[in-house]
């Protein structure tokens, strides 16, 4: 199975990186074989920088 996590930050608690990586950590719990590629995303605001 393959998987792309593309999510905004969280404002004021995780930046778009940290809460794909957290994602990206229950998916790999639920299913340690698939592959799972972790995206930036930003809409403008904050954080787009870094995206």
């Amino acid at each position: 199975m393959k998987v792309v996590i593309a999510i905004d930050s969280l404002k004021g608690s995780l930046s778009s990186i940290e809460a794909g990586m957290a994602i990206r950590e229950g998916v790999l719990r639920a299913k340690p074989d698939a592959e799972v590629i972790v995206k930036p995303l930003a809409d403008g605001g904050e954080g787009t920088t870094d995206a």
